[in-house]
């Protein structure tokens, strides 16, 4: 009798064992859920908003989903998740945020058309370096003379690739996109040696471009920029100087026009 209640007890222990074992590793195991705002990442996000870029009515679109979500919601464009953060509150924590909590990258297409050394990838001291390259190139009378043919690439080829589903079919924008940039960069190689050899004869000096400017420049241990993240940043230079201020322009203009207030001032 004695036997039959000690072997029940330990098959009791045994089994109370087991499943607080099984239970502690279903615990530890299972994927933890991110604790993400209110919102959807559903296919009618997509829609949606690709109707409200079309039509010209993005704001009313964001200010539905600030009323039925709040001020930040998640949604989904182009098949990425994302988060759209609106309010002083949190316009203030993204613009004040270091690289360590908050860090700028493009869409999978705009990626692999300017490349990964690009200004659009790098962070912290290194963006700085490349940016202080960049910008003393970018004055209006400095692109004057290649305005014209940086436009007429960029709209052919890139700019239609960039911002699509990333397909890499013969017949898709983004197929085109990525074949034009191959082409960009094989161009900008023979510029590239070109404006090299003349620095080394002494025809060209480290401040003639933003090539040579590239070519010269040196970071905090010495070295030089690698080829490729010339390469890839010239490409971003022709891609993200396209339209940016013409957009800026043009949207903050159309948006004091729809403003009530304003109008009335």
């Amino acid at each position: 009798m004695n036997s039959a209640i000690s072997s029940n007890t330990q098959t009791t222990i045994l089994a109370v064992a087991v499943a607080v074992l099984f239970g502690w590793l279903y615990h530890k195991l299972k994927p933890s859920r991110p604790n993400l705002p209110p919102g959807s990442f559903g296919i009618g996000e997509l829609m949606g908003l690709a109707r409200a870029l079309e039509g010209g009515t993005t704001f009313k679109w964001i200010e539905e989903r600030v009323a039925r979500h709040g001020p930040i919601f998640k949604t989904s464009f182009l098949g990425y998740r994302m988060v759209i953060v609106t309010g002083l509150v949190g316009n203030k924590f993204v613009f004040t945020s270091g690289d360590d909590a908050l860090k700028s990258h493009q869409p999978v297409p705009v990626f692999y058309i300017t490349g990964e050394k690009s200004i659009f990838e790098v962070h912290g001291a290194r963006h700085k370096l490349v940016r202080g390259a960049i910008a003393g190139f970018l004055r209006p009378e400095s692109l004057q003379r290649s305005v014209p043919l940086m436009s007429s690439l960029i709209k052919r080829y890139l700019v239609k690739g960039g911002w699509v589903l990333p397909i890499y079919l013969p017949f898709t924008h983004y197929y085109r996109a990525i074949a034009a940039r191959r082409r960009i960069y094989d161009r900008f190689s023979v510029i590239l040696d070109e404006r090299r050899r003349r620095l080394e004869d002494g025809s060209l000096g480290p401040n003639d471009d933003v090539v040579t400017a590239m070519l010269t420049m040196r970071d905090e241990e010495g070295r030089a920029m690698p080829r490729p993240e010339i390469l890839d940043n010239l490409i971003t230079v022709m891609f993200a100087s396209h339209d940016t201020v013409v957009s800026l322009n043009a949207s903050f203009v159309r948006r004091l026009a729809m403003d009530v207030v304003t109008l009335e001032a």
